[in-house]
């Protein structure tokens, strides 16, 4: 049977559906991957005309951002440039504009191979909804840590991904005092590093020998594998990736310290 779309006048029908084993759908981005590919099968239930899952919301200890709030909103607001700055520069570099206005950011995290989930990993972001398979908004603390993220892809623009990497940072003294490392993106499932973390937690960023470090970051990592790289370069890559970009900061804070 053919894919049959149904569009939800209120979230209750939309919760109603999805009881009923209809999958949500947001800005239909990869469900137009699909269909490219072959027509998908079974029901889905449209959540664009729910205005209460849009939006983005700001207090003192978290933003808010609404499951249909489109990643161009996400890019674009100033709040997230404040609040979350690795966010909007990330944006800038998944998918096309077209993709961009289009696509969704609980939709980005519910597909499951999205460039942002690690970066929502790494950020302890929370998501937020009654029903199991539906994300109604995204909740990220304000915890002050220097979040950073880098989708690695296979060339410069418009490009499939090969891994996106995330981390959040706390240095204390230069020490790295608290850390959240997570990948994905593409065929690698999102995922917390914990055993890297904590294997890296009271080290001297600044000192790091970031290559040995990469490598033995890359063995915590259970990377995918598609027709374009296999597992184990991915992994490698990423690690480096990683390594790489905490030894950076944790000598640039070292600098600012040194210059004040």
């Amino acid at each position: 049977m053919a894919a049959r779309i149904y569009p939800a006048a209120t979230l209750d029908e939309a919760r109603s559906a999805i009881r009923q084993g209809a999958r949500p759908a947001a800005g239909m981005t990869v469900l137009a991957l699909e269909w490219h590919a072959a027509p998908p099968r079974g029901d889905f239930v449209d959540l664009s005309r729910l205005p209460e899952l849009r939006g983005i919301i700001e207090d003192a200890n978290s933003v808010h951002i609404g499951a249909m709030t489109s990643l161009a909103e996400c890019r674009d607001d100033p709040r997230l440039r404040e609040a979350l700055p690795a966010l909007p520069a990330l944006l800038d570099s998944v998918g096309s504009l077209g993709t961009r206005a289009q696509g969704t950011i609980g939709g980005n995290l519910g597909w499951g191979s999205g460039d942002l989930a690690p970066l929502l990993l790494a950020a302890d972001a929370v998501t937020q909804g009654v029903e199991p398979g539906l994300i109604e908004a995204i909740c990220i603390p304000k915890d002050g840590m220097l979040v950073f993220a880098e989708k690695l892809g296979h060339r410069a623009s418009v490009s499939p991904t090969l891994i996106t990497v995330a981390f959040a940072l706390r240095l204390e003294a230069g020490r790295i005092a608290a850390l959240r490392l997570a990948v994905g993106g593409g065929p690698t499932r999102p995922q917390r590093l914990h055993s890297a973390e904590a294997a890296l937690i009271g080290q001297d960023g600044a000192a790091l020998d970031w290559r040995e470090w990469g490598a033995g970051i890359a063995t915590h990592i259970a990377a995918g594998q598609d027709a374009l790289c296999d597992a184990t370069h991915r992994a490698r890559v990423a690690g480096r990736a990683i390594a790489y970009a905490l030894w950076s900061h944790a000598a640039s804070a070292v600098q600012l310290g040194q210059a004040a």
